[in-house]
């Protein structure tokens, strides 16, 4: 009863993808409510509440499209590339580290303790089986943790900056008209294209991290006594 309700990753890995949209419609649209100088603390209240709702929001946005659908079905898991050779795509040119296959050795010991499971290749039934078998380790769990909170924060805010991108560019045709760009305009749509730019940045640590909590759970279960 005495412990927090929060953790870190409720302010960093929800919060800061709410507020980068809160903020963003609010500089799109000149609306001023929260971009003040001073900030009423009711308003303020409202608006951490809002952002905490529209990083969840967020989340389950990014998980949909980014994990679920173009991570694993068009970029394929690094449950997969770790164990096999990779094949010259541009995707390997766009996302490079997703596609580094784990050194032979480790491969075969990983494969080698997996087949007392009769599990005899690799896919998401092996990296299931390694998962239960290297969180019994606590120091292994934690080091999970980490990477699960880091690649969850990085996804969450690579999808952010994407909405953020599009929200500037509404908010720049709102403002100038699609055939007359005045100043502010002309900033709205650099400020979105730097908001692209990043969103990819922060797209390739997501994928980084992915593969780091990837490859600790087969090392954990390969290195582990347990079986």
């Amino acid at each position: 009863m005495n412990k927090i309700p929060f953790i870190i990753y409720d302010f960093f890995g929800y919060l800061a993808s709410g507020f980068l949209l809160l903020a963003a419609t609010d500089y799109a649209f000149e609306w001023g409510w929260i971009t003040k100088e001073k900030l009423p603390i009711g308003i303020g209240f409202l608006a951490l509440l809002v952002a905490y709702i529209l990083g969840h929001v967020v989340a389950h946005i990014s998980s949909v499209v980014f994990e679920a659908n173009f991570f694993r079905k068009v970029l394929g898991s690094p449950e997969d590339h770790l164990f096999s050779n990779s094949v010259e795509t541009i995707w390997n040119r766009v996302f490079p580290s997703n596609f580094k296959p784990s050194p032979e050795e480790t491969k075969k010991r990983i494969l080698k303790k997996a087949k007392k499971a009769r599990i005899i290749k690799p896919g998401r039934a092996l990296f299931l089986h390694c998962h239960t078998i290297a969180k019994r380790d606590q120091a292994a769990l934690e080091r999970l943790n980490v990477f699960l909170n880091l690649y969850g924060f990085s996804r969450n805010i690579s999808m952010a900056l994407l909405l953020v991108a599009l929200i500037l560019t509404i908010g720049a045709i709102w403002s100038g008209g699609c055939s007359k760009l005045y100043h502010h305009s002309v900033v709205k749509l650099l400020a979105a294209l730097g908001s692209v730019v990043m969103s990819y940045i922060m797209f390739l640590r997501y994928l980084k991290f992915f593969r780091h909590y990837t490859m600790d759970v087969f090392i954990s279960y390969a290195e582990s006594n347990k079986d």
